[in-house]
């Protein structure tokens, strides 16, 4: 059996992007952790940052519970704030975290979506990237062996985007796991507010009417966005549902 790591930036987007697949990995008895780097504590229009950042620690033990994670290692770096100068110390961590649980399989954002921008997952995006790569080689941050932490070689890297393209493209069929990846996403009840008021605040921009937005009551809506976007994945691979990754293994570090 594996053991899978899954980095992101902020605490909702396991379930998102990979939640299916996660879902399958588990229940197959393979042991999952993930790793959430920011404290994602700024994404709300109503409450205070220290509010949603206790909510959101609580939705994110509920998501990875749904999804039969083993643990999950939350971080407390800035949300909205990573920058270049920290994919190094990222990646250190990452790494360490890699040799403790010694995790053969890694999933991550992939870092050169072409149409991707936002900036921390980016930046958490690299320095997964380049854990998956620096993970195995002893010289690479050796004092981790004074910690009883020895190189681990991951084989199987797993890079997700809101549009994937490139090369070494896959589909994971999630036919069987749509549902609970939709549970896992609507566990994060404080974010399906928040998109109901970037929604809100959206239309208003534009002069558009509002009045059937709920946004005490917007997970219905985002429960049909995720399973149409898993079909239209899906249906471009012959499956009803699937979420889609870019696939490397051990050795072949060349992402297009």
């Amino acid at each position: 059996m594996s053991r899978v790591l899954v980095v992101v930036a902020h605490a909702d987007e396991l379930a998102f992007h990979a939640g299916g697949t996660i879902a399958g990995l588990a229940a197959d008895g393979h042991d999952v952790y993930q790793v959430v780097v920011t404290t994602g504590s700024k994404a709300s229009f109503t409450m205070e940052k220290g509010t949603l950042e206790v909510i959101i620690r609580q939705e994110t033990r509920r998501s990875a519970e749904l999804l039969g994670l083993q643990d999950v290692f939350l971080w407390d770096y800035g949300d909205g704030l990573l920058h270049e100068g920290q994919v190094m110390e990222i990646q250190e961590r990452l790494v360490a975290l890699v040799r403790r649980l010694q995790v053969d399989t890694l999933f991550g954002f992939d870092p050169w979506a072409p149409r991707d921008f936002h900036p921390d997952q980016l930046i958490v995006g690299k320095a997964t990237y380049w854990t998956a790569y620096f993970s195995g080689f002893p010289l690479h941050h050796p004092h981790h062996r004074e910690l009883g932490l020895d190189p681990c070689t991951i084989v199987d890297r797993h890079y997700f985007a809101y549009h994937p393209e490139g090369n070494r493209l896959e589909a994971v069929d999630i036919s069987g796991t749509i549902e609970r990846k939709v549970e896992a996403v609507l566990a994060f009840e404080s974010q399906m507010q928040w998109c109901a008021d970037v929604a809100i605040a959206q239309r208003r921009c534009r002069g558009l009417l509002t009045d059937d937005i709920d946004r005490d009551n917007y997970g219905p809506v985002i429960a049909a966005e995720v399973r149409a976007e898993a079909a239209v994945r899906g249906g471009a691979y012959g499956y009803a549902y699937a979420e889609v990754f870019r696939h490397l293994v051990a050795g072949e570090e060349q992402l297009t």
